[in-house]
């Protein structure tokens, strides 16, 4: 079946956040527990949503040093779980994404581009209270 011209009705219970027509949950400013909702054609789909204000622990997925040339870019990703060590989906747009070193440039999304021949640095990535490096 093809669903692209239907019209996929969303809706939010509780104060967490928000659905996008796309159907992309954009959490709110605020922790707290709720359930998204979803309609099509008199079918009804539901999740659970928990949104947090802090984390227990933050990583970045490259635990190794990267080998980069000028004008590569390599895509950095982070891996988050709650104070109960339970996985959390975080976005990378929901980081805080920096460098050290000159040369080196990373975007709000975590890709870092090299802009010099020979550049070394860290990646920073902070998120929820936490901090990460490599």
């Amino acid at each position: 079946m093809n669903f692209s011209d239907k019209k996929v009705d969303w809706s939010i219970k509780g104060e967490v956040g928000q659905v996008t027509s796309k159907g992309e949950f954009v959490a709110g400013d605020k922790s707290g527990i709720g359930e998204v909702k979803a309609s099509l054609d008199g079918i009804t789909g539901s999740a659970k949503v928990t949104v947090l204000d802090s984390l227990g622990s933050l990583s970045l997925t490259d635990k190794d040093t990267i080998l980069l040339r000028q004008g590569d870019t390599h895509q950095f990703s982070v891996k988050a779980s709650n104070e109960k060590g339970e996985s959390v989906i975080i976005d990378n747009k929901a980081v805080k994404w920096s460098v050290s070193g000159n040369s080196l440039q990373i975007d709000e999304k975590g890709l870092l581009k090299v802009t010099a021949k020979e550049a070394t640095g860290e990646v920073i990535a902070e998120a929820g209270g936490q901090k990460a490096f490599v």
